[in-house]
């Protein structure tokens, strides 16, 4: 007799498949405050600790906790587009590598551009198509959470889950204006208007 459905992780799967972008980027902003503030907040206080108590401390803090908050999902927003430019350079650069093996470049001056040239692209792919890396990345992590909820281990499952939630995510992505892009074309529309 097969186990019964975890419905949790259908849910978890389903929220990923309809909203992983708005999800993610959430997650981003939530873990950058959090650190941010927990970070600042430790270092004012050692920095009071060692002070002469002036009454102000909570107000300190309190400031510190704010910048903090700012600077943290400001820091986490970065590493989040250097951790995707990172990701595709290493595609890119192997991808220009292997170009240099299929070439017979190995050992030349074209071998080692090739691979430059091809990290760069990569980074610059990646960070340009941030947008559809992370709902597809998310598309992929909800179908899976949606097919080992319901025990159901199979892979045409997942090649009908992920298109559809992909499709589905951009839709939500562009409907609710959580693209820069689209807000600049709908801005151009209403100029011609």
């Amino acid at each position: 007799m097969a186990p019964p459905p975890d419905w949790l992780l259908v849910a978890a799967g389903a929220a990923l498949c309809l909203f992983g972008w708005a999800l993610y980027w959430a997650g981003i902003h939530v873990v950058g405050a959090a650190t941010g503030a927990g970070l600042a907040v430790l270092l004012v206080s050692r920095f009071i600790g060692k002070a002469p108590l002036t009454g102000q401390e909570e107000i300190m803090l309190a400031l510190a906790a704010l910048i903090g908050v700012i600077l943290g999902v400001f820091a986490l927003r970065r590493l989040h587009f250097g951790a995707l430019a990172l990701m595709g350079a290493m595609l890119g650069l192997l991808f220009g590598y292997e170009i240099a093996l299929v070439s017979d470049w190995q050992g030349s001056f074209a071998s080692v551009a090739s691979s430059v040239v091809g990290g760069l692209v990569g980074a610059g792919l990646f960070i340009f198509l941030h947008r559809q890396i992370i709902i597809l990345t998310t598309a992929i992590f909800g179908a899976t959470l949606i097919s080992n909820g319901l025990n159901l281990h199979d892979a045409r499952l997942l090649l009908l889950i992920v298109p559809v939630s992909w499709m589905v995510q951009f839709g939500v992505v562009t409907h609710l204006g959580l693209s820069l892009h689209h807000h600049e074309e709908e801005e151009e529309a209403e100029k011609k208007d």
